[in-house]
């Protein structure tokens, strides 16, 4: 497993999405696309929801990939991809990522929380 530690402002989702484009070059490109795509929409829910310092990891194997986002934030009631209301402009993230990702969920981590999903590294 690879894993950055990234501060928390908004250039750090162009940092993520850099860092997971190089980790996963061995990657199809569908999948790395979501990937990217995903893990970005995570990063920036952890900086506007959070503000501490972030840690993106990407675990890959043969038949998988996994990305989490952890953050110092204990607090997990407004993590969920709850019903989508369409009046919103923001708050997309989650659904995205129920919609996209093989399987993913929210685990507690050193006083904080990690987001993570995972792809199929043949696709969904």
């Amino acid at each position: 497993m690879t894993a950055w530690r990234l501060p928390p402002e908004p250039s750090s989702a162009a940092v993520a999405r850099h860092l997971l484009k190089d980790s996963l070059d061995a990657v199809d490109d569908d999948v790395r696309r979501t990937a990217v795509l995903l893990a970005d929409e995570l990063v920036v829910n952890a900086i506007l929801h959070t503000g501490g310092t972030l840690t993106l990891s990407c675990d890959l194997d043969d038949d998988q990939v996994r990305i989490g986002v952890c953050d110092d934030a204990p607090d997990r009631d407004d993590v969920g991809a709850d019903e989508l209301d369409v009046r919103r402009t923001s708050g997309r993230g989650l659904f995205l990522v129920d919609a996209l990702a093989t399987g993913w969920g929210v685990e507690p981590n050193d006083g904080g929380k990690c987001v993570w999903f995972r792809l199929d590294r043949q696709g969904r």
